[in-house]
């Protein structure tokens, strides 16, 4: 992990398509990043970010690469409940409420550049005007409401019974969310078992059967959808 004092232009420009900063200027995103000492630490495939049971008092926000939000049970089994992609955040909830320990590991799914604000600086702060104070709470809530609802999700997918009708699910929330038939998943097929929560050798093998019923076509994260015959 190396820590890096400073934002390149390039990084600016991705922080300002995160919808934490949604309506930010320019200058006003490098006003309230430098009033917060904001930093930036760069992290390899499979580095620790944040470890379960710590206290944290930074949200991230992923610049480039990905991390997963996973959890490892007693007898080694990982679930990865989230994946945080370029623009998007992680670890708002437990930043805003002091002294509550994490309850999962946050991980680089590969090499990755994450920015990390101090949120109890952001409400603090006397150097931050009340109205960029407003449209940052503002944005938080609006992405933590995204994410209640994604993990509502995640657990229509959990419940159901059988690893098809997990994987229907799944697939065809990806079709619409891509408004297509045909879309690229954002996982591989271990981190799609981790995922749906499923034995990868029987994820592969309903996969298999699926196309042979004729309900989709795949090659390995690409996935076409069609009725049966």
């Amino acid at each position: 992990m190396q820590a890096i004092p400073f934002l390149k232009i390039p990084d600016i420009n991705i922080l300002r398509t995160s919808a934490l900063f949604s309506s930010f200027s320019y200058d006003e995103l490098t006003q309230v990043l430098n009033v917060l000492h904001a930093k930036v630490k760069e992290y390899k495939k499979d580095e620790t970010v944040y470890t379960t049971g710590s206290s944290i008092s930074s949200l991230g926000v992923v610049i480039t690469g990905k991390v997963h939000i996973q959890l490892v049970d007693w007898w080694g089994n990982l679930n990865i409940l989230h994946e945080i992609k370029s623009a998007d955040i992680f670890g708002e909830a437990f930043a805003t409420a002091s002294g509550i320990p994490l309850a999962n590991d946050v991980v680089a799914a590969e090499g990755s550049r994450i920015l990390f604000i101090n949120v109890q600086w952001v409400l603090a702060s006397a150097h931050i005007t009340d109205p960029l104070k407003v449209q940052f709470i503002q944005n938080l809530y609006r992405i933590s409401s995204a994410r209640n609802r994604y993990l509502t999700k995640k657990i229509q997918y959990l419940t159901c019974r059988s690893t098809r009708d997990k994987l229907i699910a799944y697939l065809s929330e990806q079709s619409r969310l891509h408004k297509s038939e045909t879309f690229d998943i954002p996982f591989d097929r271990q981190q799609l078992a981790d995922y749906l929560s499923v034995e990868r050798s029987a994820l592969s093998a309903e996969l298999g059967k699926m196309q042979a019923d004729g309900l989709l076509t795949f090659k390995k994260n690409h996935f076409t959808l069609s009725c049966a015959q």
